[in-house]
């Protein structure tokens, strides 16, 4: 998932236990100047409903500077069927250098 300055993408996901996951994504700085002061907000939905938000500082990029992120994604079981079933909805806001940048998507999980 793209936005003018940023990419998101999910690196890994393993199975942690019956309903949670253990994740690992990435945003890379995909401008041509160094940004300032990153920070992520995930918002997580299966079939609508809202499962989780993750927030993370991650610091400063240079241009072409990737940065991993590691969390652990624990749902209901309804949750879980509707993942599996259906994907994660993902809403991002990635926030650099005062200014915050929104793209949404769907990903298996």
């Amino acid at each position: 998932m793209h936005t003018d300055r940023f990419d998101f993408e999910l690196v890994n996901v393993e199975e942690s236990g019956t309903f949670s996951r253990d994740v690992t994504a990435a945003v890379t700085n995909t401008s041509d100047s160094p940004v300032t002061d990153v920070s992520i907000a995930l918002d997580i939905a299966a079939a609508g409903d809202h499962v989780e938000t993750v927030e993370a500082d991650v610091g400063d990029l240079e241009p072409g500077e990737t940065r991993e992120l590691a969390y652990t994604l624990s749902v209901s079981p309804t949750q879980g069927v509707a993942l599996m079933a259906q994907g994660a909805q993902l809403d991002i806001a990635i926030t650099a250098d005062g200014e915050t940048e929104r793209t949404e998507g769907t990903l298996d999980v």
